[in-house]
């Protein structure tokens, strides 16, 4: 068996980046979001200012110009607040200016509850955090990496299907703000998002994979009893 760590179509986030060949189709299993932690598990940071928007760009030297745009908008609309996550390796003394919105962090341990509390994310196109944006029900405004085909496959899923925006790092500091409205204030992005939510509140990819896991070896006790699972 394959098993695709994602959705089942046709709400695969990597969908524009799977091509199987006809004699293994039968063979691949769709799990689920493979989530560290579980929407209801999770408790919420109070003390968060809404509306709010967690921006998870990563600390590599050529996306400071991301940074920098993003406080461009944060100053043209003082009632957004901003979590920035910038990483080990983000020269934070050439983010200067920083407004009161603005909060900015090395690095947060657990984005979960923050996950819990915002209103949508901005980020790059890694499968990982916007799969996690997408299951806890959060429009996401993504960045691809250029030339990267898979970031810009995932982030073509999410513009094509009305799940958030994506951008590339020529972006205005004004075309940025105008898509921060539109995913917190138009309903059609928080409604087209809940679909994957309620997807994964109702099922569990560990879960999904051991199971199948199991039937495939209790199916065949004598040719798989040497085999160890990992």
């Amino acid at each position: 068996m394959i098993f695709v760590l994602d959705f089942a179509p046709p709400f695969t986030i990597c969908g524009f980046n799977l091509s199987f060949p006809d004699g293994v189709k039968d063979k691949i299993r769709f799990s689920g979001p493979v989530l560290r932690k579980k929407y209801e598990k999770v408790i919420p940071i109070k003390e968060l200012k809404g509306p709010h928007v967690l921006c998870s760009i990563g600390g590599f030297g050529y996306r400071l110009h991301i940074f920098k745009t993003l406080l461009e908008a944060a100053k043209m609309d003082k009632s957004i607040n901003y979590t920035l996550i910038g990483g080990p390796d983000l020269d934070y003394a050439l983010l200067e200016d920083v407004p009161e919105n603005v909060d900015i962090r090395h690095l947060i341990p657990d984005p979960f509850p923050y996950y819990r509390s915002v209103d949508m994310v901005i980020c790059t196109g890694g499968h990982g955090t916007i799969t996690e944006s997408l299951s806890y029900g959060l429009p996401v405004i993504s960045f691809p990496d250029r030339s990267h085909n898979e970031q810009e496959n995932n982030a073509k899923f999410i513009e094509d299907n009305g799940y958030g925006r994506r951008f590339s790092y020529s972006v205005t500091p004004e075309e940025l703000l105008q898509a921060i409205h539109s995913l917190i204030n138009d309903e059609k992005y928080r409604s087209n998002v809940s679909v994957l939510k309620e997807q994964a509140l109702m099922g569990h990819g560990p879960t999904f994979i051991r199971e199948q896991l199991e039937e495939y070896l209790s199916s065949s006790p004598g040719k798989h009893s040497h085999q160890q699972l990992y």
